[in-house]
């Protein structure tokens, strides 16, 4: 008589166990599928918002008319002008925004504009770093993103948090913190430039470059004025911020999969144990 104990189980005893225990298959799958729902819908997911913008003109126009003033007024030849390019600026602020300066200015303003929310997932924020000095920080840096659409120059801003409404709001308070920094560098520009035509002796120069000096330092003055006041914004919103309809992260489905995974790989060791068990029974009655 051929000794079956150390066989492997065959595919198709697993099904048939299945068939003759149908009720206890369902039972166990309702259980499983119930506790990875519950999970899924448990755990904080995070909600986009998005902005769409543009650096305006007079953004950019601080560094721009620096180089013009440069060129001009120290006789640079012309072979230079093609270089002078206000999308150089714009990618300048860009690359400003996306910085380690202005990433830390984002984690001291959420620290003290939305403590609250901050405090409420505290312990998932902490999960980004080995503590939670550097946590916000890298949170702030992971979940703050900048694109540029190269066509027509437009930003996207991205912002991810774990409230769909606080991740809008929080967005519009970046936008503005950055808008109010680059107004503030743009008006140091501007201050700088007049200081330099300031300390300009034109004297013994000709007539037109004094009278390009005068204009010069008309324009920067206006400009300067115009920026105090708060006439001109560096940023210009084309589309309001929106919020995604649901989570962007984790994904809902992959997180239900990684739970239900293992609680599947459980029942399939339970079957497996049980028909050996059954089978060790046969065998020993034999």
């Amino acid at each position: 008589m051929t000794d079956t104990r150390n066989a492997p189980i065959a595919l198709f005893q697993y099904l048939n166990w299945l068939r003759r225990n149908w009720l206890m298959a369902i039972v166990y799958a309702v259980f499983v599928v119930g506790i990875a729902v519950f999970y899924t819908l448990q755990i904080p997911g995070l909600h986009r918002a998005t902005a769409h913008t543009q650096f305006q003109p007079e953004a950019a126009d601080a560094g721009t008319f620096d180089q013009l003033s440069s060129i001009v007024l120290t006789g640079t030849s012309e072979s230079n002008f093609p270089r002078v390019n206000a999308l150089q600026h714009d990618l300048a602020l860009a690359e400003y925004a996306d910085g380690a300066e202005f990433n830390q200015q984002i984690v001291e303003h959420l620290r003290t504009n939305y403590s609250e929310a901050l405090e409420r997932y505290r312990e998932q924020i902490a999960a980004y770093g080995d503590s939670e000095e550097n946590a916000l920080a890298y949170f702030v840096r992971y979940h703050f993103r900048i694109y540029r659409l190269q066509k027509d120059h437009f930003f996207i801003f991205h912002w991810h948090f774990f409230d769909a409404e606080e991740s809008q709001r929080m967005l519009n308070s970046i936008l503005s913190l950055l808008d109010a920094e680059m107004t503030k560098r743009r008006a140091a520009r501007y201050q700088f430039a007049l200081q330099q035509l300031q300390n300009m002796n034109l004297s013994a120069a000709p007539q037109a470059m004094q009278e390009l000096k005068a204009q010069l330092t008309a324009l920067y003055q206006s400009k300067q004025a115009a920026t105090e006041n708060g006439d001109f914004q560096s940023l210009f919103i084309v589309l309001p911020t929106e919020v995604s309809a649901g989570w962007v992260y984790p994904s809902r489905i992959k997180v239900f999969l990684a739970t239900v995974a293992p609680w599947l790989v459980l029942g399939a060791l339970l079957i497996n144990g049980l028909l050996w068990y059954r089978r060790f029974r046969t065998s020993r009655l034999a």
